[in-house]
């Protein structure tokens, strides 16, 4: 696809041509916050976050890029300095990229409105695309949106309970009766507490979300739609595998392509059946 390109600024105009910058979010960091535009590019490693461990272990992987589908920060940090305590802060691990020479791009919102991002979550759910859950001015993409099953199939909250617990690696947190049937489901990853009045206006039966606050999922409840709760960082995973694939695509960089697994994420007990 494309020309062959090998810098870091090229790899990011491919990846702005894929998931429009004008498709952010006016709050969002997306595409390149640290490094050299002109640099050329030596392997590409792909994470959910830019912590400083994930920083140092693209560095060890021979990349010098960190593609992340969440930024560095949002709000800038007030000063630049490593705090010692393990990079846990925006700062740090903006000095451990500088360290290690690892420049670090996001691609956020943008990528969470894309039709690749939809196409990805859907897959997993065993879902057909059924439309968008939200309406954006301007013609902007929407986020989420909402799946159907194929035709012929019937599907209860708990089929697609443990639809999920396979295709995620986790057991959900899900709210709602077991058997119900399921015609409509609103898809929205990662946080969707922001999207409760476009899940309520969809007339889904359900939603499956990465998290939502407990006074947002008993409003949901109260209005009679189910609830799988995967966990934020499980429920964007599929995005991954997204940018991965968009990278392989390129001529200039497909060959250089590291996808890190995540060494911390939510991990939930099996439940005894009440």
């Amino acid at each position: 696809m494309g020309d062959a390109r090998n810098t870091i600024g090229d790899l990011e105009s491919y990846l702005f041509d894929l998931f429009p910058a004008e498709h952010c979010e006016p709050w969002d960091l997306c595409g390149l916050s640290v490094g050299d535009s002109r640099s050329p590019v030596t392997g590409v490693a792909i994470a959910l976050d830019p912590y400083v461990a994930t920083i140092e272990e693209a560095a060890a992987q021979g990349c010098n890029v960190l593609l992340t589908h969440h930024p560095v920060y949002i709000e800038p940090p007030e000063r630049f300095v490593d705090s010692g305590h393990g990079g846990i802060d925006s700062a740090s691990r903006v000095i451990a990229a500088l360290r290690n020479d690892i420049a670090l791009i996001a691609m956020h919102t943008n990528l969470d409105r894309s039709t690749v991002a939809k196409e990805a979550l859907l897959a997993t759910f065993g879902l057909e695309y059924d439309g968008d859950l939200t309406s954006e001015p301007g013609g902007l993409p929407s986020f989420g949106c909402l799946g159907i099953p194929p035709a012929g199939a019937s599907v209860t909250l708990e089929d697609l309970a443990d639809t999920c617990a396979e295709s995620y690696g986790v057991i959900p947190r899900v709210w709602g009766s077991r058997t119900a049937a399921l015609s409509s489901v609103a898809i929205a990853n990662g946080s969707s507490s922001s999207l409760l009045d476009d899940i309520v206006g969809s007339g889904a039966d359900c939603v499956v979300t990465g998290e939502l606050s407990f006074h947002r999922a008993g409003e949901l409840a109260a209005a009679g739609i189910c609830i799988i709760e995967l966990g934020h960082d499980v429920s964007e995973f599929p995005l991954l595998w997204c940018l991965k694939r968009a990278v392989e695509a390129s001529d200039g960089f497909g060959d250089r392509v590291r996808m890190l697994g995540p060494d911390i994420y939510w991990w939930q007990p099996r439940m005894v059946n009440r």
